[in-house]
């Protein structure tokens, strides 16, 4: 591997490191600070302490899963609060769009000359007759089109400014491109904000949702359309981030290989991730619903093949009709961390940014982990504290879990692994 390689693990676990000292270092002072408006948080890290004390070894990861199940609907929360401050921001939102959209064109005319400018005009005009399409559709199903008609102006608008600005970004170096997208990550949680502020309008007054819902029902789904645009709105800006990332960590890894900055690639992860993430969900809340000591690393595995399916998909079809395009049996070398020919072990930009699809599963098997810790935890402070003890400074334990970790993370990057 070369040197850049084992720099950036370093950087990565002392990054992780310094994360959880913050979070320790935040919770003591929390804990040292606190005074009777924060008892409700207090009980609230009490409760969760007690109900890993209680569990047994095999209930921890039910109990992991269970608080990050809790996260969609902390995002729904979210959504709909952004959604409501959207709708008071819309000249806000128009004049900006003008300017990135005004910015984009002047970019691509000078990196691209006429030909980009012309490439850049026919793909806002081929997204302005889609979305026209789209608003004829909704008006068919719906009497309350025309109320959501000027968030969907705003909606398009700010599409095309975005697309012309994505369009800049995978022009450039890999390195600007990373920090392109951190900045323009916040930007597009708005735009899948103002996406599901239209959709939710129209669905909510929808001729076509008691249908639609009967279908669900039939095939014996919980997920209504309001829950899949909310899960669709958080993953697409930050499929968009990981992407790039993940591009940007292959370059430095294996420096010599292609990087796949294409439109096509960052919206067949933008799909596929986006499908990892719904089913993700319900898999486990499926899961959940089930007896059995076996229902959760089935679900776990089952859960794998999922991501690893849509991970191949995310390669093969963001290449697919291009010079760089590659047979399954590639895809699958590549999934592995091989090279096309599977001759060698290769960590290029391709292998990173198809694995982007295993984050959600990466997440909850991180939130498993931490409970295991944490029940360790409150076993070691049992024997020093006593039974029954260890739960009067819930805040002080937490920090505590948050120190542990970041001195195992710290030990990770000093050595080097």
């Amino acid at each position: 591997m070369p040197t850049d390689g084992s720099l950036v693990i370093r950087l990565t676990l002392g990054a992780i490191a310094s994360v959880w000292a913050i979070l320790g270092a935040t919770f003591a002072f929390w804990e040292v600070a606190q005074n009777e408006q924060h008892e409700k948080t207090k009980m609230w890290f009490r409760k969760k302490w007690e109900s890993l004390a209680q569990s047994r070894w095999l209930q921890a990861p039910e109990l992991g899963i269970r608080f990050f199940l809790r996260f969609r609907q902390l995002l729904f929360k979210s959504l709909v609060r952004l959604s409501d401050l959207t709708m008071e921001l819309t000249g806000l939102v128009a004049v900006t769009s003008l300017c990135v959209a005004v910015a984009s064109i002047l970019l691509l005319l000078l990196q691209f000359g006429f030909t980009g400018l012309i490439y850049a005009l026919i793909s806002v005009i081929v997204i302005g007759l889609l979305a026209a399409l789209l608003l004829v559709g909704l008006r068919v199903i719906t009497s309350s089109i025309l109320e959501g008609w000027g968030m969907a102006s705003m909606l398009l608008g700010t599409g095309v400014s975005l697309f012309l600005f994505m369009r800049v970004i995978l022009a450039q170096d890999i390195r600007i491109a990373g920090v392109l997208a951190i900045l323009l990550t916040p930007v597009l949680y708005f735009l899948g904000v103002m996406a599901f502020s239209l959709i939710a309008i129209v669905w909510d007054d929808s001729k076509a949702k008691p249908l639609l819902l009967h279908m669900l029902d039939k095939l014996s789904m919980r997920y209504t359309l309001r829950t899949l645009v909310e899960l669709a709105a958080f993953s697409v800006p930050f499929s968009f981030l990981a992407t790039i990332l993940a591009m940007l960590l292959g370059s430095i890894l294996e420096p010599e290989h292609w990087v796949p900055q294409t439109v096509q690639m960052l919206v067949s992860n933008f799909v596929c991730d986006a499908a990892t993430l719904i089913a993700t969900f319900f898999i486990l809340e499926r899961a959940l619903q089930r007896p059995g000591y076996l229902r959760i690393p089935v679900a776990v595995l089952v859960d794998i093949l999922f991501a690893a399916f849509f991970a191949c998909c995310s390669l093969y079809f963001g290449l697919l009709f291009t010079d760089e395009a590659i047979s399954v049996a590639q895809v699958l070398n590549v999934l592995l961390g091989k090279s096309q020919q599977g001759l060698a072990f290769e960590f290029g930009p391709c292998f990173w940014a198809m694995h982007t699809t295993f984050l959600p599963t990466f997440a909850y098997l991180s939130v498993i982990a931490l409970a295991w810790v944490a029940k360790l935890l409150l076993i070691l402070a049992e024997k020093f504290m006593g039974m029954g003890q260890e739960h009067k400074n819930p805040l002080k334990l937490t920090a505590a879990l948050c120190i542990l970790l970041a001195v195992v993370f710290g030990a990770l990057a000093t050595i080097g692994l």
